[in-house]
């Protein structure tokens, strides 16, 4: 609270009045229920199986929520659409009225809006399968209960999502639904940990231990500065550059943006006609800048996630969220195969793929949420302990105990390299911005290596090339974070990301995905033959 207190009131954050609600609300409920996933070839596979995931799971929330007003989230907009059609057709098999509606940010705001309408009102039961777009900032009333399928995308997510429910002294109500993979010879050994499932159940410990993910220090947030310089120019009939940088930066929360960076900004802007100066040195809205100022959709801070579209040999294959670093010689799943990325167009927002080594994909996170160093920490503690929440039913157990099962088999407890054929997987127990900023230094270095939930893949190498490759970066000069950004090819990310240059994408992409000092304290200690996870 004191970092938002000192985000509202730069330089005088002590003197802001916190006000703390003493109620905690009704008594939460919570299950979390785990489902494994039969092996079987793709040609066979079909949403109908009965024995899938994804069936079994269908079954369950038709069940537990059909009747009350619920919202179902669900990680990506392909699998809320398949969700709700297979609970629209069960609907139709139990000839009832449907109560299950999807909700996310493709569909036209009409949709939307007729949805929300549906459970504010409160008239009939109704169920929103939703994306984030339902997590905050929408006003639905009270549900009685939410679900979710698959790892939250965090801590505080989940946190926000469960108070969706449990409003005026009911409990509040969450299911949460995982599938893992039947393990085959095929799988890699980090398949076998079960690390979707014991992610979550970190994240749901965390939750537990009210302890939510702190936002990052020193992040410039670029994107919404361009917002707020238009809104600005546009609030006052425009302004002198001096005063702008006082009211928003000096004095304001973008602190971290100093003199010289804001007038590189202003040039980038300029560059892309959203500002004009005048004579007397007033910046006016440009000819670019008064179209974004007339669109409705230029107040909102929030932009879905960049949706990059994946090719091989020129015939697109789908497109996919991009949230982690994507460099050109990392492996990426998609479509149930394993590809080595082979080229990145930002401006395209297009990746060409070519087929990588054949098995059986391990589990990737590249279009997923990022996550934080406490919770993969968490998840080692899981893994070292022996108590198994209440929480869970048997599903959730099993999969608990064959993933405590693999992590001993493997001696993960006191090393952190294994070696898989002609690859060594490197579990550092750190966060995706830690893990990205590895990857970055390897990538300096012309090493590839993919994050996989928290694993790092690493092709063509063994544990002795790894701790060499470790070795030698603690060894080189020190890594600039700005110059370390520009080998990361998927940097805008934000909404407005697209007027900034280069240099000041590079900045902004350090500022916020980067985390060079943790990076080289965890690549520290594996050298040093100490758990990357401190006691």
């Amino acid at each position: 609270m004191e970092m938002a207190a000192e985000f509202l009131r730069p330089a005088a954050g002590p003197a802001v009045i916190q006000i703390v609600s003493m109620d905690g609300g009704g008594e939460p409920r919570l299950q979390l229920r785990g489902y494994e996933d039969p092996d079987r070839p793709a040609s066979k596979r079909s949403e109908d199986d009965e024995r899938s995931a994804f069936h079994r799971i269908t079954g369950h929330l038709f069940k537990a929520l059909r009747g009350r007003r619920n919202l179902l989230f669900i990680n990506s907009k392909s699998a809320v659409e398949l969700y709700a059609d297979a609970l629209r057709r069960l609907a139709d098999q139990e000839r009832v009225p449907n109560e299950f509606f999807p909700h996310h940010g493709s569909l036209s705001k009409a949709l939307r809006e007729d949805m929300e309408t549906m459970l504010k009102d409160g008239d009939r039961p109704a169920t929103a399968v939703c994306t984030s777009t339902l997590e905050l900032g929408i006003d639905i009333g009270a549900v009685e209960s939410v679900a979710q399928v698959g790892s939250p995308p965090g801590v505080a997510s989940l946190r926000q999502r469960l108070g969706r429910s449990g409003r005026r002294g009911d409990p509040a109500v969450l299911r949460i639904y995982v599938d893992e993979p039947e393990i085959t010879p095929r799988h890699s050994p980090n398949d076998r940990l079960r690390l979707g499932l014991v992610q979550t159940v970190a994240m749901v410990q965390l939750l537990i231990k009210r302890w939510c993910e702190p936002p990052i220090g020193g992040a410039l947030h670029l994107s919404t500065l361009v917002q707020q310089v238009l809104s600005t120019l546009a609030q006052f009939g425009g302004a002198r550059a001096d005063e702008v940088w006082r009211a928003l930066c000096q004095s304001g929360p973008f602190s971290s943006v100093d003199a010289r960076m804001f007038a590189e900004f202003l040039k980038s802007l300029a560059l892309h006609d959203l500002l004009v100066q005048s004579e007397d040195g007033t910046l006016l809205p440009g000819a670019h800048g008064e179209v974004l100022l007339n669109n409705h959709d230029f107040y909102s801070a929030f932009a879905s996630d960049e949706e990059y579209r994946i090719e091989h040999d020129g015939r697109t294959l789908g497109s996919m969220p991009i949230s982690h670093a994507v460099i050109p010689g990392q492996m990426l799943i998609f479509a149930g195969r394993r590809w080595t990325i082979v080229r990145i167009d930002e401006d395209e927002k297009r990746i060409s793929i070519t087929p990588a080594r054949g098995g059986a994909p391990p589990i990737y996170s590249g279009g997923g949420p990022r996550v934080h160093d406490r919770v993969r920490q968490e998840m080692f503690g899981l893994y070292t302990g022996l108590d198994v929440p209440e929480y869970m039913d048997e599903g959730a157990r099993r999969l608990l105990r064959e993933g405590r099962d693999a992590f001993s088999e493997l001696s993960l407890r006191g090393k952190c390299v294994i070696e898989n054929g002609d690859e060594a997987l490197v579990f550092l127990w750190a966060g995706d911005r830690t893990l990205d900023t590895v990857t970055a230094l390897l990538a300096q270095r012309e090493i590839m290596g993919t994050n996989e939930y928290g694993c790092l893949r690493m092709r063509n190498v063994d544990e002795r090339g790894v701790i060499g490759c470790f070795e030698e970066i603690l060894a080189g000069p020190a890594s600039d974070a700005r110059v370390l950004a520009s080998v990361v090819r998927s940097k805008r990310r934000q909404k407005h990301d697209l007027y900034l240059s280069e240099s000041l994408l590079c900045a902004d992409y350090a500022s916020r995905d980067l985390d060079v000092p943790t990076a080289l304290n965890v690549i520290r200690r594996v050298i040093e033959g100490r758990s990357p996870v401190s006691a």
